[in-house]
């Protein structure tokens, strides 16, 4: 039995008793929601298990949550209803600054060395809500089916800009220039990619998704500064694991099946992954890439 459907009773359970706070999630971020990512910064279907790492923006996750030495919810501070922080299991905190609400499920713990600068003492809804259901105020459940259905959709994809591997350098060739500037391209990166990969180039203006289909990845020290962040999305179509090592990953993640072991990371965009483990710092920028109902329209001509 796939493991989400052991959690589908506490999925439903944080659904039904926090519907009410959906408006408040997607009234006023300082990052604009997202078709594909809504206002979470970081999703996970499993758990989230953290030390020494900042997630700016706020972070829902369907699985269970161990955080040691964290930040998060600072690129969002102290939003009046909206958590920062979801968690439908357990979660446990302890050395870390929580910049907003927590909705935690059952036996969760946040120790008194958890900073809690938004509560509220006369506004206990802005404190920390420890042993009620979450309040994510998201079907758990249909996110993920949603995101699933998305991944799918751009991995069947057809590129239109052609990939290369030469000297550890990882090639982005767009589609001819004739194709204009507004449309998007796609790369399919069919095979494993060298231990030895050291950049990702990519020079152009246009919008890309770029889908690997592959299932596991070591990266350390890559360097994607060419991409840029706001207008990429990496899409993992096999699955599997992404190892990195001191490298930052310039665009947003869509990937359900991908578990992600970060040491010194950094993502400077929004992810909705398997898992998420390690040490790492996700920024919360704004995804201004493809409208994934509307990408088939959208696709650079070739």
């Amino acid at each position: 039995m796939p493991p989400w459907r052991l959690r589908w009773p506490a999925l439903a359970a944080a659904a039904a008793a926090a519907a009410a706070l959906l408006p408040a999630v997607r009234g006023a971020p300082t990052s604009p929601p997202s078709p594909t990512f809504g206002d979470w910064g970081v999703t996970t279907y499993g758990n989230l298990q953290l030390s020494t790492s900042t997630l700016e923006g706020p972070a829902l996750v369907l699985g269970s949550a161990d955080l040691v030495d964290f930040d998060i919810g600072g690129g969002r501070p102290c939003h009046p209803t909206a958590p920062a922080l979801a968690v439908a299991g357990a979660a446990h905190g302890r050395h870390g600054v929580l910049k907003g609400r927590a909705a935690l499920g059952r036996h969760s713990a946040l120790e008194r060395t958890v900073g809690t600068p938004c509560a509220d003492g006369g506004d206990a809804s802005r404190g920390v809500t420890v042993g009620a259901p979450a309040g994510t105020g998201v079907d758990g459940w249909a996110t993920r089916l949603a995101h699933i259905g998305a991944s799918a959709s751009l991995c069947r994809t057809p590129a239109s800009g052609r990939v290369a591997v030469e000297d550890s350098v990882l090639k982005l060739f767009p589609a001819p220039a004739s194709a204009g500037d507004a449309c998007v391209d796609v790369f399919a990166v069919a095979h494993p990619l060298p231990r030895t990969l050291s950049s990702v180039q990519y020079y152009n203006t246009r919008r890309v998704v770029i889908n690997y289909h592959f299932r596991s990845a070591d990266w350390a020290g890559v360097d994607m500064a060419t991409l840029n962040a706001s207008r990429t999305l990496h899409s993992y179509c096999g699955g599997g694991r992404l190892r990195l090592r001191d490298t930052e990953v310039s665009g947003s993640v869509l990937a359900p099946g991908l578990r992600v072991d970060a040491r010194s990371a950094e993502f400077r965009g929004r992810l909705a992954v398997e898992s998420l483990t390690g040490q790492a710092v996700v920024r919360y920028e704004p995804y201004e890439g493809v409208a994934l109902d509307g990408l088939a329209a959208e696709v650079c001509a070739v």
